[in-house]
């Protein structure tokens, strides 16, 4: 899985402050990353 630079940083900072849901309208929804954070689309 490859992800844009700033996604991937945003969520690289997300998995190292423990979130479990990750917010974005341009990635996929109900993607699961290193089996603990899980993106989500605000607007489905």
């Amino acid at each position: 899985m490859v992800f844009p630079f700033f996604d991937a940083l945003m969520m690289a900072a997300a998995l190292q402050g423990e979130c479990t849901t990750f917010w974005s309208e341009d990635l996929q929804d109900g993607r699961e990353l290193a089996g603990r954070l899980t993106i989500r689309n605000p607007f489905r």
